[in-house]
């Protein structure tokens, strides 16, 4: 049983992802190949679920952003410089995206394909790995 009321989950089975704008509420307990918890929640069943006056300070700025997100059969992983919550919206719903969740910010950001792409501004602990 989940207890982050308020954070977005994605749950991945082989196959195929899910979105839970709320991982409190999601029924993830089985047959899971990954999955990852954060906040806030973009969009949600294709209507944008981000309560921007909810959001803490540093989330209301521009700055480096990360975010994952799914519609028509793909997996969206968007890196955006100079961008706000809102405007990460923006570009989730341009790709297609119907489900998307923000990821970690700043020198936390890197996208690596071959070679870094964006980032890392310093030492990352964790990773979402596509293969």
């Amino acid at each position: 049983k989940l207890f982050w009321g308020g954070r977005g989950m994605f749950v991945f089975r082989p196959g195929f992802a899910k979105f839970y704008p709320n991982a409190a509420s999601s029924d993830a307990s089985t047959d899971l190949s990954g999955g990852i918890v954060n906040y806030p929640s973009l969009i949600a069943d294709g209507s944008v679920v981000l309560v921007e006056g909810s959001l803490l300070a540093n989330l209301k700025t521009k700055g480096t952003r990360s975010g994952i997100g799914t519609g028509g059969g793909k997996l969206f992983l968007v890196v955006a410089r100079n961008a706000s919550m809102n405007d990460m919206v923006a570009i989730f719903q341009q790709l297609g995206a119907t489900d998307a969740l923000n990821l970690d910010g700043g020198g936390s950001v890197a996208l690596y394909d071959g070679g870094y792409k964006v980032g890392p501004g310093r030492s990352l602990p964790n990773a979402v790995i596509i293969k």
